[in-house]
């Protein structure tokens, strides 16, 4: 009897944990939607005006909006690492510890944990962020230091 309601608690905790892991892939895809819009953007500036660059304190429109882009990246970052994702670790936690208690639940997560660990876990989440945060930040700084000739050549000031 006890072990019956281990595997309905060990099912509503993995329904928990496949909630927390579609959230994240919903969080990570909007950040992927959302870079090349913010890339869109900052290119339109500098084509739109090859000739004359609006500034705004000294850095080029264009290099702000990649400024912004990052600042959205370290914003969807900690929501997705510091909140999402810790929440869908102690999710996984539970029902392994559960699939451990009893036998007659099947070992799922303890397998799935078996196959990816926590490490590899975090470093594919900073790899996509770093990589992306790379980008955004080349832009930035090509789009500020760059010379922009009417002529579609450039040159580096």
């Amino acid at each position: 009897m006890y072990c019956a309601l281990d595997i309905e608690k060990w099912s509503e905790v993995v329904q928990v944990a496949t909630h927390f892991n579609e959230m994240l892939m919903s969080t990570r895809a909007t950040v992927l939607g959302i870079m090349p819009a913010v890339v869109g953007a900052a290119a339109l500036f500098v084509t739109q005006a090859s000739e004359h660059h609006p500034r705004f304190l000294g850095i080029r429109f264009g290099a702000w909006i990649a400024l912004g882009g990052l600042l959205i990246l370290v914003a969807m970052f900690l929501l997705d690492y510091f909140y999402y994702y810790q929440l869908l670790l102690g999710s996984v936690e539970v029902a392994a510890s559960l699939e451990k208690a009893c036998p007659d639940i099947p070992p799922l997560t303890t397998k799935l944990i078996s196959v990816v660990s926590e490490k590899a876990a975090h470093n594919y989440i900073y790899i996509l962020y770093f990589v992306v945060a790379f980008l955004l930040l080349s832009l930035g700084i090509a789009i500020q230091f760059t010379r922009f000739e009417a002529n579609s050549r450039t040159k580096i000031e």
